[in-house]
């Protein structure tokens, strides 16, 4: 009786409306026990799970194979089947057209769903064929909300109330995404939440991470660039001269590192790395001070 929806799924959704399909989908699998009429076939998929599970320190889900029944694992990691997938489709969007919503946000469900489905590549195209595939799926729905749907009233987006509750998770899940080598997906939560909160320094900030990280020429100047705007924005906010003074080291830009780090601890005073850029600070010290006259 349980499902999740993980952050690169809410990072990803830009409504209310296409959180409510996604529910509203995934309440129908449940209310509707396509778990249990799983079972029926789930011997012919259990041969991936077992894949899955012994091969799971390579894709980060070991534990979770010890922990879950086969048959929530084949669901969860391969998908239902064919006739089961439509199903939870269909009334998803008619779920979500009784609350208020408009069912054309569904269709921007699948868009995603489809660029994840090509930065798979060869990972998507040795699951199962018996999923249906996520252009069919597309069409199906675009058909139902030009024929059964086409007469609905204006239905709701909410679009900036779902934001407002999302802020933080777009950002967290960019950090997420850089991490894990998704930089398009990083990309895109950023300019997501920069579009929203333009003024944002924590936005900034991200940015310049997210630059940082990236190997292209032009990488350090950006970073510098979003550094510099998110200490401006907000003059107590730490990170960004950590990260400026860490640039200018490299870089061989010496006193300009020092002063970085010096106003990172008089914003810092507790963090944990504070014995670090003190020592960054005394080693830059004694490099541009002025040599001794004899």
């Amino acid at each position: 009786g349980v499902f999740y929806i993980t952050t690169g799924m809410l990072a990803c959704l830009d409504s209310e409306a296409e959180l409510g399909w996604v529910l509203g989908h995934e309440t129908t699998h449940f209310i509707r026990r396509h778990s249990l009429k799983e079972t029926r076939n789930v011997a012919n998929k259990k041969v991936w799970v077992n894949v899955l599970a012994g091969t799971s320190t390579l894709i980060g889900i070991g534990p979770i194979f010890g922990e879950i029944g086969s048959t929530w694992a084949t669901s969860a990691f391969l998908g239902y089947s064919r006739e089961l997938e439509t199903e939870a489709d269909e009334q998803g969007l008619e779920e979500m057209v009784e609350a208020g919503y408009d069912p054309s946000a569904a269709l921007k469900v699948f868009e995603y769903l489809r660029e994840e489905d090509e930065w798979e590549g060869e990972a998507t195209k040795r699951q199962p064929t018996t999923h249906p595939q996520t252009q069919e799926r597309i069409a199906h729905c675009r058909e139902l909300i030009a024929t059964r749907y086409a007469a609905a009233p204006a239905r709701r987006i909410d679009r900036d109330e779902y934001l407002a509750h999302v802020q933080q998770v777009l950002l967290d899940n960019a950090a997420l995404d850089e991490a894990a080598g998704r930089s398009d997906f990083a990309q895109r939560a950023v300019d997501k939440y920069m579009a929203q909160w333009p003024d944002s320094a924590p936005g900034y900030f991200t940015r310049g991470e997210i630059s940082r990280r990236s190997h292209s020429p032009e990488a350090p100047a950006q970073a510098e660039t979003a550094y510099q705007e998110a200490a401006r924005l907000d003059l107590c906010f730490a990170e960004p001269h950590r990260e400026l003074g860490l640039l200018y080291r490299s870089e061989g830009r010496l006193e300009e590192a020092r002063d970085e780090f010096t106003t990172y601890l008089s914003l810092a005073l507790k963090a944990i790395d504070v014995r670090i850029i003190q020592r960054y600070v005394d080693e830059l010290s004694t490099a541009t001070a002025a040599p001794i006259s004899p």
